[in-house]
């Protein structure tokens, strides 16, 4: 069960980094801003739960 947490949050990462990618070179850089630093989030959650 822990290894299907830590691939939905390794996913959640990868899809929230490239939707960031995307809103930023739409010239919406704030949006892009907020969601690049949400992605952020993702990855100390993934190595929370591998190393927990």
């Amino acid at each position: 069960m822990n290894w299907i947490l830590i691939g939905i949050a390794l996913y959640l990462t990868y899809y929230t980094f490239t939707y960031a990618r995307k809103v930023w070179s739409d010239n919406n850089k704030p949006a892009g801003l907020a969601l690049l630093m949400l992605s952020g989030c993702y990855l100390p959650l993934s190595l929370y739960l591998h190393f927990r």
